[in-house]
């Protein structure tokens, strides 16, 4: 159909399960046919400042990925400070993932523009030294057509006016249902 297949794995959606288990079930999704794998940060190995660990645990992933798109979900407002989400970025990064995404949208906080933009600017500065494509993705919360444009805006000002489903994309099932019932009444 040409449409990509994306599945959530690797413990989503907190990454409170063994290691190897995680693997596995980013290896059976592939073996299932994703074109894409959502996987999340153990946010509690991250805040016990466990980073080489999140390093390594995401840099196996992506090793299982291969080919297959890696999208890193760093669960934002789980992070407590600018500071943590600006270094969540570089390690996903640096992990090699293809996306980082804010949110599972399964928390309390989702996506905010605070973190879009530090999740922008830690993608931007590794474009810049590597040369490499990386995406981002706002999930979580958005709801109406202002924030997505709100969104759109940041990433265009990070990354430039050539914008496509390679570099930005947005979670939105509630956008969906409220642009649907506008359009609908």
């Amino acid at each position: 159909s040409g449409i990509s297949v994306a599945s959530v794995a690797g413990g989503f959606p907190s990454a409170q399960m063994p290691f190897e288990l995680r693997l596995r079930e980013v290896q059976y999704a592939i073996d299932e046919g994703a074109d894409e794998i959502d996987t999340v940060i153990s946010r509690g190995m991250f805040l016990e400042r466990k980073h080489l660990t999140v390093f390594e645990e995401l840099s196996a992933i992506r090793s299982v990925c291969k080919d297959i798109k890696l999208k890193v979900i760093l669960e934002t407002g789980d992070l407590q400070t600018t500071d943590n989400i600006y270094t969540a970025s570089k390690i996903a990064l640096a992990a090699g993932a293809d996306f980082i995404k804010t949110s599972t949208g399964k928390t309390a906080v989702g996506a905010t523009e605070k973190a879009a933009y530090i999740m922008l600017k830690a993608i931007q500065e590794e474009t810049k030294s590597t040369g490499r494509i990386i995406g981002f993705k706002a999930a979580g919360g958005i709801s109406n057509a202002e924030q997505a444009l709100n969104y759109y805006k940041i990433v265009e000002y990070f990354l430039g006016d050539n914008i496509d489903n390679n570099v930005f994309r947005i979670g939105a099932s509630k956008l969906t249902k409220t642009l649907y019932e506008q359009l609908t009444q």
